[in-house]
């Protein structure tokens, strides 16, 4: 007869143990929020260094035409052009930065929780495998069922050390990008919900949107284009061909608002789905909680066995990473939403490994309540767009365009 009186003594020593690569064994000296974070990397990034290595050439280009006396109009315009776009490059570099931040930041997260979980998935096998033993001396069991807990010990220990390995590379690639040794990182994990925009406010943000503002600026060039040919001294089919041009510009422009307005719509209504998942693995965290609370109670009064209450604790702390889980796919889509609101719209990767619920799984398909604006009320354009239908020979003079 096997002696099991030192199996839960045993148990806690392997339970501190495989908890020392968490780094509770010893206090980290490095600990970071996410706004730490991304603060931190975005300077050391090597597509934001190489953005403000152009912006200072764009700088001294447009500053060198601006001090030219004899510079024409349409130089100066795309000198301007250039700068405003070499400094839009320079925002969203840092923006990319940022959001590759952010996401590496949430797979350490999502590693400490999946690594965590995999230690009481393996203790709860060690226990369920003792159980069984002892059953199975008392002739309750069967040795094939001796060997289905066997199955379930080893497939939790390779479980843990997948997490593991999960944990080192999700940790070694932050601090990489941090420059600090991940042996001491450890990080604070976020409890405040992204903030998210109305729809009406988000569609609004769209006029100061750098694809937007970069066609602008080719509507302009084109229409003062249009002014150098249109009179009396240009060749009637270099005054068709800037016509053709200023036009084609307009329409791309409308285009755009138009397709910009769709797809942060798009984004918005992935955003509250996600929110609207969030509070769902809220309450059934809150449920879970409750369950816990009650087998508690039926434990102390001697209705259930150990094992079944280890069962039902590692149920509500899977509950409790489903519902960190959804924090962070709000977190991305929020920052996947900004970047469509500012141009050059941010890829945020998803994390590699999404929660077991399926109400996360499938949050892109539901259809949550959004207000849908009329179309062409999307985006309210700087100025209404008056189309040249002018037969050819016919001259007229051209407006400005109003100022934004």
């Amino acid at each position: 007869m096997r002696d099991y009186r030192c199996a839960p003594r045993t148990l806690l020593v392997t339970f501190f143990t495989l908890l020392a690569p968490l780094g509770w064994a010893q206090p980290p000296s490095t600990v970071l929020t996410l706004q730490e974070a991304m603060g931190s990397n975005t300077e050391r990034d090597h597509d934001v260094v190489v953005a403000a290595v152009e912006l200072e050439s764009a700088e001294r280009d447009a500053a060198r035409v601006a001090a030219d006396p004899f510079a024409l109009r349409l130089p100066r315009l795309q000198a301007e052009g250039a700068l405003a776009t070499a400094r839009d490059a320079l925002v969203a570099a840092k923006r990319r930065a940022q959001a590759q931040t952010q996401n590496a930041f949430y797979e350490a997260l999502e590693a400490d929780d999946a690594l965590r979980l995999a230690v009481r998935a393996l203790a709860l096998a060690q226990t369920t495998l003792e159980a069984t033993e002892i059953r199975f001396e008392a002739g309750a069991v069967m040795a094939l069922d001796i060997e289905r807990a066997r199955n379930g010990l080893r497939a939790a220990e390779r479980s843990l050390a997948a997490a593991q390995t999960r944990r080192t590379l999700a940790y070694s690639d932050l601090a990489g990008r941090l420059g600090v040794d991940p042996q001491t990182l450890s990080l604070r994990e976020p409890t405040d919900d992204a903030p998210i925009p109305t729809l009406d406010a988000a569609l609004a943000r769209l006029r100061d949107n750098t694809e937007v503002r970069r066609a602008e600026q080719a509507v302009l060039e084109a229409r003062v284009s249009l002014e150098g040919v249109d009179n009396a001294f240009s060749a009637r089919v270099e005054v068709e061909s800037a016509e053709a041009a200023y036009s084609s510009a307009q329409d791309r422009l409308e285009e755009l608002r138009r397709s910009l307005a769709l797809s942060v719509s798009a984004e918005h209504m992935a955003v509250l789905a996600l929110h609207d998942a969030l509070r769902a693995a809220e309450q059934s965290y809150a449920t879970e909680k409750e369950a816990l609370e009650v087998q508690r109670a039926r434990f102390e009064a001697g209705s259930v066995s150990r094992l079944e209450l280890a069962q039902t604790a590692l149920d509500t702390a899977t509950s409790a990473t489903e519902v960190r889980a959804a924090r962070y796919a709000l977190g991305r889509a929020v920052l996947a939403l900004e970047g469509a609101l500012q141009g050059e719209g941010v890829a945020v990767p998803s994390s590699s490994n999404p929660p077991r619920s399926a109400l996360l799984g499938s949050v892109l398909s539901q259809q949550a309540p959004v207000h849908r604006a009329p179309l062409g009320k999307l985006i309210e354009p700087h100025a209404e767009r008056e189309v040249d239908r002018r037969a050819p020979g016919e001259r007229r003079p051209l407006e400005h365009p109003k100022p934004s």
